[in-house]
């Protein structure tokens, strides 16, 4: 994380590359903006929301909201990796 915290971007895009046996919830929200995650508390248990608005299977324009502890590799896979091309 004091990796990401030093990286300064010079594009619009960046992509976060790590191998597998790192990937973590930890590290993904460290390296995403405040503004692309939200938390969202229910009873004493507290967890991150990823909205996704877009295409979904057939469907144009889909509003999804995901619970970032299990969707990490999910949106990761089909936004950096192009598997929703596929």
């Amino acid at each position: 994380m004091d990796f990401i915290d030093e990286f300064v971007p010079v594009t619009d895009v960046n992509y976060l590359l790590i191998d597998s046996w790192y990937t973590s919830a930890k590290v993904m929200l460290h390296a995403l903006s405040k503004s692309e995650t939200y938390t969202v508390t229910v009873d004493k248990d507290t967890y991150y929301i990823y909205r996704y608005e877009g295409k979904l299977n057939d469907l144009e324009n889909a509003v999804i909201l995901l619970n970032w502890n299990i969707e990490v590799s999910y949106r990761y896979h089909k936004t950096s990796l192009g598997f929703d091309e596929y």
